[in-house]
């Protein structure tokens, strides 16, 4: 799956995140900073697991877009973005945004 090595390799790139889910920011940029801890696939789907016990996991075929010092996830059938998991929140529209710090 080409999503998946895309987000791992962008990821490897950077020791800190914040990111965007379709309806705004997960915090507050800068002030809540995460790290990876995992990227793959599991039955579900492809999933991006950061410390605290978040979770995002996309159904269907995301597209990566890499700009740099952000990925953009579109084209999902849905993300589910889980807090220890638990769902917290569904989307079957828009893009999530990954913000990233070297």
């Amino acid at each position: 799956m080409k999503s998946v090595e895309k987000i791992k390799e962008w990821t490897s790139e950077r020791k800190a995140f914040y990111f965007f889910l379709p309806d705004g920011p997960y915090g507050r940029p800068f002030d809540n900073q995460y790290t990876v801890e995992s990227v793959g696939i599991t039955d579900k789907g492809l999933e991006v697991k950061f410390n605290d016990g978040l979770a995002l996991l996309f159904t269907g075929e995301p597209e990566v877009t890499d700009e740099g010092c952000n990925l953009l996830i579109t084209r999902y059938e849905i993300c589910h973005f889980e807090k220890h998991k638990g769902l917290s929140k569904s989307f079957d529209y828009g893009e999530v945004v990954l913000t990233g710090f070297k």
